[in-house]
């Protein structure tokens, strides 16, 4: 399945077995009339030259023809009775359909296609409803990091939106890969087929989304891996930290002392003899230490439940709140018994996809 913006339909919908076209339609005031329903400009034109679109390329009999409006209906008698058979259209109404270009040859077909959908929220509903359903995803994000997560998500749609493709083009590569979608074929810029090729570059992809959000929380080490596969720029340490919430201040603090922590791990290995093994002794114990204090944080969770969401700040402000116990651990001195360059190390560790900032 694929999403198509503002090419043939304010969205269109690509099932492997189904087309949906959907117009959205926005109010200043009031509710919403057959009359006014069948009014130029208000998408039942729209979705007339969708469906000349699709009858084109023979799509027609899959698909559907939907009308989102936000706000109410009139109440009661003929608005009703349109919003909720569109196909037993009185003749007055047909005739105003017909007026915004349906063909008499075809509007009862047009008619059994058409969906009204009826008391969609405003944009301001919407945009509160989805930084609360962000607000979910990453609970460890404040409301402004969530803004900008939603503004750079909208960014990515308008850019979507502004391919300038011929309307014939996209009609005929979806002809072309609905066949291939029902088979398992996938939208993609490497696919060797060249209809659904031509596709990606009008589709808003799954993989496009990930890279412009942070990993939620208690994304698994495959997932984190597949992102950097993918090309993110954000390191293994970023990524574990940020599936576990924790805050920007904490990873930065984190990459901070990681910095720090390697240019004494690179002196080392360049002054020893046998670094590997005494840094893998270290490491270990280390990684212990590490454990033991994920384990402490999820028992803490009985009574603190933001444990359970910010696991990574816990563990953090655990470890830091008294470094020269993590300095204790560095018994020959590798990092000169300091607790906070054997925080970096833990945190290098991590970037090698060893410890994961939570309970495993």
């Amino acid at each position: 399945m694929c999403i198509i913006c503002e090419h043939v339909e304010d969205i269109l919908v690509v099932y492997p077995d189904h087309l949906r076209f959907l117009q959205l339609k926005t109010r200043d005031k009031g509710s919403w009339s057959a009359n006014k329903i069948c009014y130029d400009g208000n998408g039942i034109e729209s979705l007339i030259r969708a469906y000349k679109e699709a009858r084109k390329a023979n799509l027609h009999e899959q698909s559907t023809f939907e009308l989102w409006l936000e706000g109410p209906i009139a109440e009661g008698g003929p608005t009703e009775k349109f919003v909720n058979a569109p196909h037993d259209a009185p003749k007055e109404l047909r005739e105003k359909i017909v007026k915004l270009g349906a063909e008499p040859a075809w509007i009862d077909d047009f008619l059994s296609r058409l969906k009204i959908r009826h008391g969609q929220p405003s944009q301001a509903y919407t945009d509160a409803a989805c930084l609360q359903e962000m607000g979910a995803l990453w609970p460890s994000l404040s409301i402004q990091e969530l803004r900008y997560v939603y503004k750079r998500l909208l960014d990515a749609a308008t850019t979507a939106q502004a391919g300038e493709v011929k309307i014939e083009s996209i009609r005929t590569n979806i002809a072309t890969a609905l066949p291939l979608l029902r088979q398992g074929a996938t939208v993609s810029k490497r696919n060797g087929n060249d209809a659904l090729r031509a596709l990606y570059a009008q589709t808003l992809q799954r993989a496009t989304l990930i890279s412009l959000t942070p990993p939620v929380t208690g994304a698994t080490s495959e997932q984190l891996m597949e992102r950097i596969s993918a090309g993110s720029s954000a390191s293994a340490l970023e990524l574990k930290m940020l599936a576990a919430g924790a805050s920007e201040a904490t990873i930065r603090t984190a990459k901070e002392l990681r910095a720090d922590a390697e240019v004494i791990r690179q002196k080392l290995i360049a002054s020893r003899q046998d670094p590997e093994g005494e840094l893998e002794e270290l490491a270990e114990r280390v990684l212990i230490v590490g454990r033991a204090t994920a384990s402490k944080v999820t028992v803490s969770q009985a009574v603190n439940p933001s444990a359970a969401y910010r696991p990574a700040e816990f563990i953090a402000a655990e470890l830091l709140s008294d470094p020269s116990k993590l300095g204790s651990i560095d018994q020959k001195k590798l990092f000169n018994g300091d607790g906070f360059a054997i925080y970096g190390y833990l945190s290098h560790l991590s970037d090698e996809c060893r410890f994961g900032w939570r309970s495993t």
